[in-house]
């Protein structure tokens, strides 16, 4: 009843690249970045808010890669692990019946992903929502923002978008 092919598959390719492949492929319009180093956090890295672009903006497209939630895949998992052990349900229909459930909230957090991209000035190139891979592109501190936020696991290299 373990998603561990799925996690085995997802960390294949978001070990080749994901934060690092935002520098990857960043291209510059030659626009210049400001840091203002008074604006540190308390190990010395600059704040969110003290890099700050000049003219333009630099762009970016990478795959972001998208999870069902968390929290209601593991009362999912509990649901049903308690209907194993009461003997309701068999280990193979456990299994069906968790891979179904676990495709439909991948769906809701895909429709919800879709939803957010709608109102950011970022733009969906392509889409592979039954794999949780979206190609994205759009400013790099809006992408690079996604993860600060937690609305994507990880953001991979596009050129890995045609292999999920």
């Amino acid at each position: 009843m373990s998603d561990e092919h799925d996690r085995r598959h997802f960390l294949k390719f978001a070990a080749s690249g994901t934060v690092a492949s935002v520098a990857g492929c960043v291209s510059s319009d030659g626009d210049e970045e400001s840091i203002d180093p008074t604006e540190t956090d308390l190990d010395g890295t600059p704040t969110e808010t003290s890099v700050q672009t000049t003219e333009g903006s630099d762009t970016a497209t990478v795959t972001a890669a998208i999870r069902p939630d968390p929290a209601k895949l593991q009362s999912i998992r509990t649901e049903i692990t308690e209907r194993v052990q009461n003997g309701s349900i068999n280990q193979t229909q456990a299994q069906t019946e968790f891979q179904r459930r676990r495709a439909e909230l991948l769906t809701e957090s895909a429709e919800s992903f879709r939803s957010y991209l709608s109102e950011t000035p970022m733009t969906l190139e392509d889409a592979k929502a039954d794999s949780g891979a979206f190609l994205v592109s759009g400013p790099s501190n809006a992408l690079v923002g996604m993860l600060t936020d937690n609305l994507v696991e990880a953001l991979i290299p596009a050129a890995n978008f045609e292999n999920i």
